[in-house]
């Protein structure tokens, strides 16, 4: 590598404007001197392509067996209304035939009057769903209800 130095202006040395002197020959290479502190780090990079899809992995477990003999069971309709007392309750029953369980259930009702109100629906025992209802209000009101079972084989 050259290095060249330029100067400029009045020298006394010279007596006159500045000269440059003769360049001399290169020296050594000295040693290498203390590493810096670390820069900051850079922005981040674009996204690289996907790679190809691996391989498939081994079969699982064989899965417990599913749900088997399905079945919605009805219990028998109220009767074309039935009249119940002012603040009486009316219970009916899904039952579910002889080895199958209740998994879920619901209801249905019907009123002639207002203040009538669902007071519960649930599975009662193993195989059978039960429905109330009551009469919110203080006379006698006529209500037509059934419930329903959801049943499976056990």
């Amino acid at each position: 590598m050259n290095v060249v130095i330029l100067a400029a202006g009045m020298g006394s040395r010279y007596g006159g404007l500045k000269q440059l002197d003769p360049v001399g020959p290169q020296g050594e290479i000295g040693p290498t001197g203390a590493q810096g502190p670390q820069g900051v780090a850079g922005p981040q990079g674009a996204d690289g392509v996907q790679g190809p899809m691996g391989f498939q992995g081994p079969a699982g477990p064989q899965g417990l067996p599913g749900v088997r003999g399905y079945e919605v069971v009805f219990s028998p309709t109220v009767p074309v209304p039935i009249t119940v007392g002012g603040g009486a309750t009316l219970t009916v029953l899904a039952v579910c035939p002889a080895g199958k369980i209740v998994i879920g259930g619901g209801h249905e009702f019907s009123t002639v009057a207002n203040g009538q109100i669902m007071v519960s629906s649930f599975p009662s025992a193993i195989d059978t769903w039960k429905a109330a209802f009551r009469v919110a209000q203080v006379t006698p009101a006529s209500i037509t209800a059934r419930a329903y079972a959801i049943c499976v084989n056990q």
